[in-house]
């Protein structure tokens, strides 16, 4: 009896503490991405451009290709586009990552 009320105590604690994430997080976490497939996800949710992605990131255009196939299996997306959707529907691109406006802002302040 103690073995199955230390189950129940358990099982009612991690309810708790699932409870207080919100669903874009228990997402993410189910499907083990990473901080940096999430900003891709977010920045795929945008409309953004594997090209686009990797100039916003910092990284070269076969890394991004590779997160987005990595984002794309872990959610188990149909297609880039299903990806979105889902991070849509979940909220993981509740917060829009200012992706190419950041970049055309740059290039227009820099001299020359």
């Amino acid at each position: 009896m103690q073995m199955a009320t230390g189950l129940l105590r358990k099982a009612v604690d991690d309810l708790i503490q699932n409870g207080r994430k919100t669903l874009a997080e228990r997402t993410t976490e189910a499907a083990h991405l990473t901080a940096r497939e999430v900003d891709v996800l977010r920045l795929m949710g945008n409309g953004d451009s594997n090209k686009i992605i990797a100039a916003i990131l910092g990284i070269t255009l076969d890394t991004t290709k590779k997160h987005v196939r990595n984002v794309i299996d872990k959610l188990q997306a149909r297609s880039r586009t299903h990806a979105a959707i889902l991070a849509a529907q979940t909220g993981i691109v509740g917060k829009p990552i200012n992706g190419l406006a950041a970049i055309l802002e740059e290039s227009e302040s820099e001299p020359g």
